[in-house]
């Protein structure tokens, strides 16, 4: 953690940096770059072109088997699509059952299936395998089953099962995420289950290399010309991320010293590409320094980081071995990222998918901000311009069965990324890195699935705050806060600022924010933050030099639409409207916030759309500015009142709702 304090220090001075540098330099040609390299990653948008045919859009329904060892055994020419192999499931019923559901594709032939070396009945219908045994497999005992199998896998989603060529020379592989596991093996294709441990053998004629997740431990020639190549792989992995590529590589391997540990850095390229990406790949050394620094060590250290080259435009973080469309820094950083936040801890379900998505785009943000620090600006203003591109949608994936809602760039994967930059402004940069590395290091969830409520405990635990409403406006809610911040400064140095807040979305009706105001002047600027508990707030601070400009949110933390709007006027404005009321709707209670000190004794009624009066209440003393005054409304039923506020001869109302 050495070196990320030692930067942490340093941000102080990079903000200031930034802050006087002229961003329009270098904004506009990092902000392309930026965005391209965001491109790349966003698997609904650049990836291989969506395919609805052929793909199976439901996850499995069966968890009822801990698979805790499975060996594939497959061979290929990857001049034809063409697949044949078998599959070697050990499992261990969760309950007595007599019947195991196995997911494969309908396109795909079942040869014959065996138990104990002895064929069984099947059903192969709906693209699932039905097996029936000759008796009850018993809850807890180890079984296994074997499944022969071929035939041309159908490519959906992504492209779960592809081939193209690439300087006249075939190249397979497999993308899987999320559905399509069952498109090319038969799998238990669900978030509910990991393999404990996996062996891969994978036979191609020469000289193609055969890729896959884990160690190589062999390439065993046959004697029909073609090679075996045997991959074993021994940490828990999701099926989604199990897979293998196929093509005539070019192999090259660094070392990399990882927590006093040695290990393998191997990258399959393509050969017209070898140049370029020997260079660009000298970049994740350093990236696995940086996070193995501050989230822990590297969750398969054991065994090796790689990448290989395949056809589509991003990436994908397959277990061990990320498959790269191209060597881009921010997409290098974005699945390597995963290995941790993904892989190690795996989303518990589609509808969360920001577990995976949103760390994994915030640490690419974490890595210029820290390594590149120039470009953090560039980077965050990016992502908050393409949420701010529409007012609605939820980071939460309501639709869990659609793959293109998955995987929305501005939602599950800008928007879940400034969940965690919002948090990290909310409770600090110690809590929310001690949060983060007790999550990724939790016994409970670490090689396992986690939960939005998972991760909610220890940003919650860590730092004594409640998330509870964060959450639920910014997780499961759409939209975002629109801010106009009006002020003005008067003769004395007096800078009076009134914020007003609009959401985007009807389904927040305020976003509580603490906001940062950088004040500018005479060469010389101030920064302050502000607690914005209601729609509209006043405050006043005395200031020594004459303002020239004023700044919301000025180094990018938070997600909001912004306006700044000088006010000469703005004292008379807040008289016309003294006082403001929250929460909206009110609930059991309803306060009443005066923006002025008021001498004289103030008379606040409350009535309803008749105009008969259903609740009085009497302030005799001063009320100081910024005081709030609480009515009880736990009587009043449900519907549309009036607040009524009188003093000085003067009348003033608001509408209010009682939910």
């Amino acid at each position: 953690m050495g070196k990320a304090k030692r930067q942490f220090c340093d941000l102080f001075f990079l903000t200031f940096f930034i802050s006087i540098f002229p961003l329009s330099l270098i904004a506009d040609d990092k902000l392309k770059e930026i965005e391209r390299g965001f491109d790349y990653i966003v698997k609904s948008e650049l990836k291989t072109t969506y395919q609805t045919q052929s793909f199976l859009r439901q996850a499995s329904s069966n968890t009822n088997l801990n698979i805790h060892f499975a060996r594939l055994e497959i061979a290929l020419d990857p001049n034809e699509t063409f697949l044949k192999g078998s599959v070697t499931k050990y499992f261990i019923p969760k309950e007595n059952t007599n019947t195991l559901s196995i997911d494969l594709h309908q396109e795909m032939q079942v040869d014959s299936v065996k138990i104990n070396n002895q064929p069984v009945g099947y059903q192969h219908l709906a693209h699932k395998i039905e097996i029936t045994g000759s008796a009850t497999f018993p809850a807890g005992i180890t079984d296994s089953v074997t499944i022969w199998y071929s035939g041309e896998p159908p490519s959906g989603g992504f492209g779960s099962y592809s081939r193209e060529f690439v300087d006249n020379s075939p190249v397979i592989w497999t993308l899987s995420q999320p559905f399509g596991a069952s498109n090319w093996w038969p799998s238990v294709n669900n978030l509910a289950n990991k393999i404990d441990s996996l062996d891969f053998y994978i036979s191609v004629p020469e000289p193609f290399k055969a890729v896959s997740n884990g160690l190589l431990k062999e390439v065993k020639p046959e004697t029909n010309g073609y090679q075996t190549w045997k991959w074993s792989h021994r940490y828990p992995i999701a099926v989604y991320l199990v897979a293998f590529a196929v093509g005539d590589y070019v192999f090259f391997e660094d070392t990399v010293m990882l927590d006093g540990k040695e290990m393998p850095l191997v990258h399959y390229v393509y050969p017209s590409s070898e140049a370029g990406f020997r260079t660009q790949v000298d970049e994740t050394i350093a990236l696995l320094e940086f996070f193995s620094d501050l989230f822990g060590e590297y969750p398969f250290i054991d065994e090796k980081y790689g990448h290989v080259q395949c056809g589509f435009s991003g990436g994908m973080e397959h277990q061990t071995i990320s498959f790269m469309g191209s060597y881009d820094y921010q997409l290098i950083a974005h699945e390597l990222a995963h290995q941790w936040f993904g892989n190690k801890i795996t989303c518990a379900s589609w509808s969360e998918i920001w577990l995976n998505e949103g760390f994994a785009t915030y640490l690419a943000g974490l890595a210029y901000e820290f390594l590149k620090p120039i470009y953090r600006l560039p980077y965050q203003n990016f992502h908050l311009q393409r949420i701010l591109s529409e007012p609605d949608g939820s980071v939460y994936v309501y639709e869990a069965d659609n793959v293109q809602r998955i995987f929305n760039g501005r939602l599950s994967y800008s928007k879940a990324s400034f969940l965690l930059h919002m948090i990290r402004w909310k409770i600090g940069d110690e809590d929310f890195f001690d949060a983060i590395r007790n999550y990724i290091s939790d016994p409970q969830l670490a090689y396992g699935f986690a939960t939005t409520d998972d991760l909610k405990y220890h940003f919650e635990n860590t730092s004594g705050k409640s998330l509870s409403l964060f959450f639920e406006n910014w997780l499961y809610s759409e939209g975002h806060p629109q801010v106009t911040l009006n002020w003005h400064q008067n003769e004395s140095g007096e800078l009076t600022m009134r914020f007003v807040q609009k959401t985007s979305h009807s389904s927040v009706d305020f976003f509580p924010l603490k906001i940062p105001v950088r004040v500018f002047g005479a060469g010389d600027s101030i920064d302050y933050v502000f607690d914005t508990n209601f729609p509209e707030q006043v405050f006043a601070e005395n200031i020594n030099f004459s303002i020239d400009s004023i700044q919301l949110d000025p180094d990018i933390w938070l997600v909001m639409e912004k306006e700044v709007v000088p006010d000469p006027d703005i004292k008379n404005n807040l008289r016309a409207n003294p006082f403001r009321i929250y929460p909206v709707p009110a609930n059991d209670e309803l306060n009443v916030r005066f923006l002025f000190s008021i001498s004289e004794p103030v008379v606040m009624n409350i009535l309803d759309v008749s105009g008969r009066k259903v609740l009085a209440h009497e302030e005799q003393s001063l009320i100081l500015k910024n005081t709030d005054i609480t009515l009880n409304t736990d009587n009043l039923s449900a519907g549309v009142y009036f607040l009524e506020v009188i003093s000085g001869g003067e009348s003033f109302q608001k509408k209010f709702v009682k939910q």
